[in-house]
Parts: C-alpha cells; structure tokens; sequence
C-alpha cells in the first residue's frame, strides 16, 4: 500500500482537527516510520510551538512560511483556512508535487480546480491536476442523498435554507445545536401529547354518546 506524508495547514481550527480526527479514524496510509509517521500541523505564528492533544498523541504545532512547506515535498496538503489564505498561498503549494485539498471558498468557481465530492465525480480529477476544491459542508452532506435521487429522477431544481451559528465558537455552536435539538425534541413530544390527548377525549366523548344513545 502506498504511504503518504501529509500537511494539515490550519491544524489548530474546528475544520483542521476534524480532517485529523478522520485520517486515524479511517487509518489514512501515512509514513509508517519518523516525522511523518503523523500528519504534521501548521498553523500561525501565534500557535507555533504549542502541543495539541489529536489521536495521533501530542503533537506540535509548526508555523506555517510557505518556503518551508515546499521544502518538506508532502504528498498530500490539506488547507483548512480562510479564502484569502488560499487565494495567496494554495496555488503556489500545488506547484511542487503535493496533491493540494482546499476547503475554503475561495477556488471553488475558479474553472481550472475541480470542485469535488469523492463518493459522485472523482473522475473530474484530471491526471496531473495539483489542485482541488471542495464544496461546503451543507452541500457536500446534501449531495450525497440528492445524487442518487437524482440519477434516478433527473432532478431540475433544489431550494434549499440552512440556518448556521456565525461568530462564536466551535463548541459553542455545538452546544447551542443540541440545545436547539432538545427543543426540537420536546416540541415534538408535547405535540404527540396533544394529539393523544385529543384523540382520548374524542374516544370518550364517542363513548358518552353512544351510551346516551343506548338508553333512548
């Protein structure tokens, strides 16, 4: 089986340590022996040096200069950053031989990266291509039950609302979600309540009037 060395490049962010937490979960087939037996993380000068806790074990963080990553010759280069770090930085990576995964937005309506989901059109990654996007993750879920709806129906046109937390934490956000799931929840519960209630009361009203019924 063929080994990769892998960069994470925004190692540190919610984005970053789910692309970490997947490759071990899914045993990605990394170096099997030194410093790239791990995925290796880089993230701003602010986290340089800092130790991370990642099922790989404690790892460190690495600043990310752009000179240095090439020197490195990685296989594969994840960049879980903002648009304008790839708009600055993602070309320039794929330049060397790193197959280069960006998951911002900023390349994914640029005609020369293909814009991918595995599981549907992996096949729109050409021999020799260096580059690749991929859609968000509200897109990227929705696809995955709409292709074979779509295979099999030919769909024409999706509307589709997403309601999304902006400007607070990760886990915050995940809090809040659960939170909002709870409530969700309960309301369907008070609602089944209601129903039975109603049709128990209906049921005995049924009763009182066929009993009076009865004694006519």
């Amino acid at each position: 089986m063929q080994e990769y060395k892998v960069a994470v490049v925004g190692a540190t962010g919610a984005v970053g340590v789910e692309i970490v937490n997947v490759m071990h979960a899914h045993k990605f087939p990394l170096v099997s022996s030194g410093d790239y037996s791990v995925p290796i993380m880089y993230a701003s000068a602010r986290s340089a040096g800092k130790l991370v806790d990642t099922p790989y074990g404690s790892l460190t963080i690495r600043e990310f200069e752009l000179s240095s990553v090439q020197k490195c010759e990685y296989d594969v280069i994840f960049l879980a950053v903002s648009g304008t770090f790839s708009k600055q930085y993602a070309r320039e990576l794929a330049k060397g031989n790193a197959l280069v995964i960006d998951n911002s937005s900023a390349l994914r309506m640029d005609e020369d990266v293909p814009l991918v989901v595995p599981e549907i059109n992996s096949n729109s990654v050409y021999d020799g291509c260096k580059l690749i996007a991929n859609p968000n993750c509200t897109t990227a879920i929705a696809v995955m039950a709409l292709w074979p709806l779509h295979c099999k129906f030919k769909i024409r046109k999706i509307i589709m609302s997403t309601y999304q937390v902006r400007y607070i934490s990760f886990r915050s956000s995940f809090y809040l979600s659960t939170f909002i799931l709870k409530c969700v929840t309960l309301k369907k519960i008070l609602f089944r309540l209601r129903v039975e209630l109603v049709r128990r009361v209906c049921k005995n009203l049924s009763m009182d009037v066929n009993n009076n019924l009865a004694g006519i």
